[in-house]
């Protein structure tokens, strides 16, 4: 699953960045452009379009649970994820400072850009 459209633009107006996916971007990813979500790709035996690449370029990227996931790999972020009674309890910690962070909410999408914006706004460690 991908995050919503509001949780996108909250991410990025606290200054999250992914360059490596926002740099090289494949098929799958998804976008919202003009109101509408849009998926890269199409036919995978094609190459990206015009049409893809106008998309990629002028729309809003909306993350995946997996990038979300690699942002905090790579960012040095260890964490547990336990569902219960229907809520995800997503634990994460920052292995360099030692920082911890929390929350409990309904979906993992949700869990991780959660954490992903209390990171960000703490300013702890340049990410």
């Amino acid at each position: 699953m991908n995050i919503t459209i509001f949780e996108a633009q909250e991410l990025y107006a606290l200054g999250f960045s992914y360059r490596h996916y926002q740099n090289n971007f494949h098929k799958g990813m998804v976008y919202c452009y003009e109101g509408a979500e849009w998926v890269i790709g199409g036919n995978v035996n094609e190459d990206i379009s015009n049409t893809d690449l106008k998309i990629i370029n002028e729309g809003l990227w909306l993350p995946s649970e997996m990038h979300l996931v690699e942002w905090l790999i790579d960012n040095d972020f260890v964490f547990s994820i336990v569902n219960i009674d229907n809520f995800f309890e997503f634990r994460c910690k920052d292995s360099i400072t030692g920082t911890e962070y929390h929350t409990k909410v309904p979906t993992l999408e949700l869990a991780l850009a959660t954490v992903i914006k209390k990171i960000l706004k703490k300013k702890g460690k340049n990410v």
